[in-house]
């Protein structure tokens, strides 16, 4: 209990840290000039909720929606943002996206910050991390990823990417390839797919892959129901799970909040372990929102 106390403390913290910023845009959701990600815009395409194509509420003997709620839709449309299985969008040029991410099991707890930065375009993207546990900071590390194909609103993209990781405890460098991709599956439907390997420099090389995949569902324009299931060889994503070896299965929900000038996408998640991770479980924590900058 204390330690999920403590992962919901660092989640209001770190929402509390982009509030200043007055130019902040709605985090995770599409502009008003352009699709979501997670699908096109109720205005040009079938109603997510009734299944016809047409003027949203257009339904024979039913009234229509009044103007201010169907704008509302319009402009309020969460995207896709993976929990534990990252997905392919790189971030939009002057945007910044602040996560948090924090996993608690019988075993302990971490956390996870991540900031998401564009380089001049969203073609080339730069991320920071920094990973704390009970013992405080664990480890920091840095990555890039290149857009190579697709985009918003795009069937399909791929992103390919390096990282490095510096442990706090042992000072071995942790380098990381890692491909993701993102197949927009059908209306409202994203599939989300990532392939990593992570070498560790030390007396003896250690290799360690991951290799997950997740489903977005968008069952409102401000809601997502995931499932993401996760496979490693290595450290497991899991705190305090000890395996080689580790399999888990996550089904989430996700939300976006509008708080003041901006909206917070908090989620949950319940990662249920099957295979060499058989009868473990745990909760995971979400947040995250962007903030504009350079405009």
């Amino acid at each position: 209990m204390r330690s999920v106390q403590a992962l919901l403390l660092a989640l209001l913290l770190s929402a509390a840290l982009p509030a200043a910023a007055q130019r902040a845009p709605a985090a995770r959701t599409a502009p008003p000039s352009s699709p979501s990600r997670a699908g096109s815009r109720l205005s040009s395409a079938p109603d997510p909720r009734l299944g016809l194509r047409g003027a949203p509420g257009a339904v024979p003997g039913l009234p229509a929606r009044p103007a201010a709620a169907r704008k509302e839709d319009e402009e309020f449309q969460i995207e896709v943002s993976g929990l534990w299985v990252e997905e392919a969008y790189n971030q939009e040029a002057g945007v910044l996206q602040q996560t948090v991410r924090g996993a608690a099991g019988e075993d302990g707890w971490t956390v996870e910050v991540e900031q998401e930065w564009p380089i001049l375009s969203e073609r080339h993207q730069l991320s920071l991390e920094v990973e704390a546990g009970g013992d405080g900071v664990e480890a920091v590390g840095a990555g890039y990823r290149l857009l190579v194909l697709g985009g918003d609103d795009e069937p399909l993209t791929l992103s390919p990417g390096i990282a490095v990781e510096y442990p706090m405890d042992s000072g071995d460098v942790e380098f990381q390839a890692l491909l993701p991709l993102a197949v927009q599956v059908a209306e409202n439907w994203t599939a989300n797919a990532l392939g990593a390997v992570n070498l560790t420099v030390e007396e003896e090389e250690k290799r360690e892959w991951f290799a997950g995949g997740s489903l977005f569902w968008r069952a409102r324009p401000y809601a997502n129901l995931i499932v993401e299931a996760v496979y490693t060889r290595g450290d497991s994503p899991f705190p305090g799970d000890g395996q080689v070896e580790s399999a888990y299965v996550l089904p989430g929900v996700q939300v976006a909040v509008p708080v003041g000038g901006l909206h917070l996408v908090p989620g949950v998640g319940v990662p249920v372990g099957f295979g060499p991770s058989r009868g473990r479980a745990g909760v995971m924590l979400y947040l995250s929102t962007e903030v504009g900058f350079g405009r």
